[in-house]
């Protein structure tokens, strides 16, 4: 999955930079629109936004350079903002999708995957086709491993008493995502908690006393 996700990617970003030679001589509100007018996920506009011509090539020689092996391109700006674009962007797809919709046919999946991700280009096809093909432990395998070979991730873990709202799963992952952009908390139902949430983070409890104003109002507390 992660090197389709990689490589349609950069097939996209390339595409936009043969439409858009003259990018990076451009006024920073130029290219804002002009990044607002492609494909590209929103992670790689920001990473856009933020590079220079140089830096980029460079980036892009690493990547071709190593290939598979993205343990020695961690520390790539390309691969990291992709891994964020899994994390955040398909991870709150993921979100909303209910676990129900992985055991149906493919043509029903196709269908909902097509409305829910609208978005177009290369990349988006190539997710909508992974979520159509694999399993959801397949999925959030596959970015939780990617992010732990870039180097970002640490295994994150939100327990609840019952089952969290979709609304609230995304809030939760936003604010915890504000510090570590690359990490994609797990959610679990544990039935032994009485109130409030609990958050691990590679085995240890973590302190995150913001969380009850976040759930101040939900029946999660009650």
């Amino acid at each position: 999955m992660i090197e389709k996700v990689i490589t349609s990617t950069l097939k996209e970003l390339l595409s936009f930079l043969e439409s858009n030679r003259d990018f990076f001589e451009l006024a920073p509100a130029l290219q804002q629109k002009t990044l607002e007018n492609s494909n590209l996920p929103e992670s790689i506009r920001d990473y856009m936004v933020q590079t220079n011509e140089q830096d980029l090539l460079a980036n892009l020689k690493s990547i071709f350079r190593q290939g598979k092996n993205l343990n020695d391109i961690f520390d790539n700006e390309i691969i990291l903002a992709i891994s964020k674009f899994l994390s955040q962007e398909i991870g709150s797809i993921l979100d909303q999708t209910p676990l129900s919709y992985f055991i149906e046919k493919r043509e029903a999946k196709e269908k909902k995957i097509n409305e829910r991700i609208t978005k177009k280009g290369i990349v988006y096809e190539t997710i909508k086709k992974e979520f159509t093909t694999r399993t959801y432990q397949e999925i959030i395998h596959a970015i939780n491993d990617f992010a732990k070979a870039t180097g970002h991730k640490n295994f994150m873990v939100v327990q609840s008493p019952r089952e969290i709202s979709t609304s609230m799963k995304g809030e939760i992952r936003r604010q915890l995502q504000e510090k570590k952009p690359y990490n994609y908390p797990l959610f679990q139902v544990n039935k032994k908690i009485i109130g409030g949430i609990r958050i691990s983070e590679n085995g240890t409890l973590q302190d995150h006393s913001w969380l009850s104003r976040v759930l101040k109002f939900t029946s999660i507390t009650n």
